[in-house]
């Protein structure tokens, strides 16, 4: 194949342009590559009734329908749990997966089952693929849904 002006000026600049979907891969270097392997899928181990719980909660604090709401929005419902202030942060940092300072429905039902196992006292320091929710997993490059 022959080296056109796209390819050239991705050659010489390389630090500042975007990497073409159509060079050959031996144009692109190695840290901009996408490695494409056959992912497992994997069940999200949320119980259905703590997600069918989050979902009602979640409608009630989310009555525009944004989606998505801030520390501050789901602060009361989420101190109500009985968990403490520290458990609480480290709890959010584990859900807030792609650093939004927000939290998604299956975000908050995540978080309320880590407060379950945060109370059991077997919260885990990172979280496993399992526990990702399920549409989060391909931003976080931990597998398609």
């Amino acid at each position: 194949s022959s080296i056109n002006s796209l390819t050239l000026r991705y050659i010489k600049n390389q630090k500042f342009a975007p990497t073409p979907t159509s060079l050959p891969t031996n144009y692109i270097p190695p840290s901009h590559r996408v490695v494409y392997t056959k992912v497992q899928k994997v069940n999200w181990l949320v119980p259905v009734a703590i997600r069918r719980a989050a979902a009602d909660e979640f409608a009630l604090a989310d009555p525009r329908g944004l989606g998505a709401l801030t520390g501050a929005e789901l602060r009361p419902m989420l101190v109500s749990k009985g968990v403490p202030m520290l458990g609480l942060a480290k709890i959010w940092a584990l859900c807030d997966i792609v650093n939004t300072g927000k939290l998604n429905q299956e975000q908050y039902a995540l978080a309320l089952h880590l407060i379950d196992l945060h109370k059991k006292g077997t919260l885990p320091d990172v979280l496993p693929i399992e526990l990702v929710p399920p549409t989060l997993r391909a931003a976080t490059g931990t597998g398609t849904p």
